[in-house]
């Protein structure tokens, strides 16, 4: 690889890692309330712990809402 070609390469490369862009700041997630979907009946085994997932996540100042549908 000749001189010229090589220190355009390596011009390139600098400046792509002095314009990229900074690493965004992370979102906190979730950032909106989690529906948790139930669709068995209420007192059965998922059913508890659909519930006890939602007491956890209070700890962690998430809201969860769960939704029971009861089966036909």
């Amino acid at each position: 690889m000749s001189h010229a070609l090589r220190s355009a390469v390596l011009l390139l490369g600098f400046a792509h890692a002095a314009l990229s862009p900074l690493p965004a700041a992370a979102q906190e997630y979730p950032a909106r309330e989690i529906r948790s979907i139930c669709n068995f009946a209420a007192g059965s085994g998922a059913e508890s712990m659909a519930a006890l997932i939602k007491a956890e996540t209070e700890n962690w100042g998430k809201y969860v809402r769960l939704a029971k549908i009861e089966p036909q």
